[in-house]
């Protein structure tokens, strides 16, 4: 009998493990403070000095990495210099497209509950949702 609890214990242990390694690696529905859900994310990054422009698009959310806490996600974008700048579409499945131009080593806030934090050295995008937004696994 004991035996059988132990066992239980254990597989119930591993299936933890597995829910949450599903939870940082899964699809992401991810909605702004409209309650729009976003499919797709374009990052567009422009080279200051050269003019050049290069994109990539992350239409499956889940390449995007969730950090340790919150509603936090972590995409790589294409590395650049000071100069260089990056937009950010956010579309929704209605074809409605929301747009950010964001310098490097910035830090801004919107209103509609989407956050992008600082595009930094290391070239990772940090995109945040405040209270009025939501992630949802």
């Amino acid at each position: 009998m004991i035996n059988e609890i132990n066992k239980e214990f254990e597989n119930s242990d591993i299936n933890k493990e597995s829910d949450e390694d599903t939870t940082k690696k899964g699809v992401f529905f991810i909605l702004n403070s409209s309650g729009e859900t976003i499919n797709s994310i374009v990052v567009s990054h422009y080279s200051g000095l050269k003019g050049k422009k290069s994109t990539q698009k992350i239409d499956r959310l889940q390449n995007l990495e969730m950090a340790d806490s919150g509603c936090e996600f972590i995409y790589k974008v294409m590395s650049g210099s000071d100069s260089d700048y990056w937009d950010i579409d956010f579309k929704t499945p209605t074809g409605k497209i929301i747009s950010y131009r964001k310098n490097e080593c910035n830090i801004r806030y919107w209103d509609n509950g989407v956050v992008i934090i600082n595009v930094i050295k290391n070239f990772k995008l940090y995109i945040k949702f405040s209270e009025s937004g939501g992630c949802h696994s």
